[in-house]
């Protein structure tokens, strides 16, 4: 809290002369401009995701925002907010408009990006029903590396999305916001390299991804199709479905189960990944509804609206 007003200090002295006046004798931070004769609430989030912007927004508060994923900086623009990046800030509200940048040192690139079987780790922080983790206990779950497990929690804790206790072997974490968390994974999880095109043939349209799913014995659906499944919201899911199928399958095999490799007109995306991360956490040939939320959460129009309303499930 010291930190915060001592930063507020500093902007109010760099915009005199606006008649922007904070308020700090009391527990509340209030915002004054006589010229609007206006007060404004101060409300401080660190790390929120980006439905816990939209949900404390309101006219008459301007939000204190720092550690944005890039989805929860989208959604800011809609609402009131000083964002407090490091070495700048930004104060946006009716009748201010004040941004400062200072030069600051270049920030070596992050270490342990959140992709792969370090995605798999992240997913099994948001999936299991565990709450406190020591390091063996989540290379366990997740089915990694103890080392990898240790730099994904050690990353997450500099982060700030998850709160540490003990020390030496004692030592847990907890997840402190899953949104927040989710949307990281989201932001830096990469499209999968090998993706090929292909066209299933079926004359039972109706039925065409459960016929799909039964011609593999090791397959995920994911994208909107698993999503929707998951949080009914579409009343149709267009193609193409999208599948994940194990690292080691032989793509020459497809013609046996039906599908044809294609450049267009395909009705179904294949997915590979080394290390198959996506296995860890399918249930009943679809994979977990972090992992489908994850691959639509970039989506557009009523795809995107169908994200949404999944993940709202998801961290309730």
């Amino acid at each position: 809290m010291d930190n915060l007003v001592n930063r507020i200090r500093f902007i109010e002295d760099e915009v005199q002369g606006s008649e922007l006046k904070f308020d700090l004798d009391s527990d509340q931070i209030v915002v004054r401009c006589s010229d609007l004769k206006k007060r404004f609430q101060l409300i401080r989030l660190h790390r929120p995701h980006a439905q816990e912007i939209l949900d404390t927004a309101s006219d008459e508060a301007i939000l204190v925002l720092s550690g944005l994923s890039q989805r929860a900086a989208e959604v800011a623009q809609q609402v009131n907010h000083i964002e407090i990046p490091s070495g700048s800030y930004r104060i946006i509200a009716p009748g201010i408009a004040v941004q400062s940048k200072v030069r600051t040192k270049i920030v070596e690139a992050r270490k342990n990006r959140l992709q792969g079987l370090s995605g798999t780790i992240v997913e099994t922080l948001l999936t299991s029903s565990r709450e406190y983790w020591s390091i063996h206990e989540l290379a366990s779950e997740s089915g990694t590396s103890t080392a990898l497990a240790h730099r994904v929690l050690e990353r997450l804790e500099s982060e700030q999305l998850v709160w540490s206790s003990g020390s030496g072997r004692f030592k847990t974490r907890k997840v402190l916001n899953k949104g927040s968390l989710a949307e990281l994974w989201a932001e830096e999880e990469k499209s999968p390299k090998n993706l090929t095109k292909g066209y299933f043939y079926i004359a039972d349209t109706e039925n065409f991804i459960r016929e799909l799913l039964s011609k593999f014995i090791n397959v995920g659906l994911t994208g909107a199709h698993a999503a929707n499944t998951y949080q009914p919201f579409l009343t149709r899911v267009n193609a193409p479905a999208r599948i994940w199928i194990p690292y080691d399958f032989a793509m020459h095999q497809l013609t046996g189960y039906h599908i044809s490799q294609v450049e267009e007109g395909h009705n179904v995306e294949i997915l590979q990944s080394p290390d198959d991360p996506w296995c860890r956490w399918s249930e009943n040939k679809i994979v977990s509804p972090w992992r489908a939320w994850v691959d639509i959460s970039k989506s557009s129009g009523r795809t995107q609206e169908l994200a949404q309303m999944l993940l709202k499930g998801l961290i309730r």
